[in-house]
């Protein structure tokens, strides 16, 4: 994955997110519709379509909202260091 995956759903946009063995985004805690999109190569067409033709659901808006609250509680710099100063501590203890 890359910084893309934390810098659009934090700004509050909905995330069309790439999700695949390979890439290891499901690390990140984004959960399929419900704060990211998954898509990959074989469902990327119809997830887009969906949107497309229903823009004004609420639903979209609702998973925007739930990506930016997952990044802002558990992805942003704060939350790395906190974790990075917890892990030192398990090493040096």
């Amino acid at each position: 994955y890359t910084m893309k995956y934390l810098e659009i759903p934090a700004s509050g946009c909905l995330t069309f997110m790439e999700v695949t063995d390979e890439n290891y985004a499901n690390e990140l805690g984004f959960k399929d519709n419900e704060s990211a999109i998954f898509i990959n190569d074989r469902n990327y067409q119809e997830k887009f379509e969906e949107y497309i033709h229903d823009q004004n659901n609420k639903k979209w808006e609702d998973i925007a909202n739930a990506g930016r609250r997952h990044v802002m509680n558990n992805l942003t710099n704060d939350h790395a260091i906190n974790e990075l100063v917890k892990f030192m501590d398990k090493l040096i203890n």
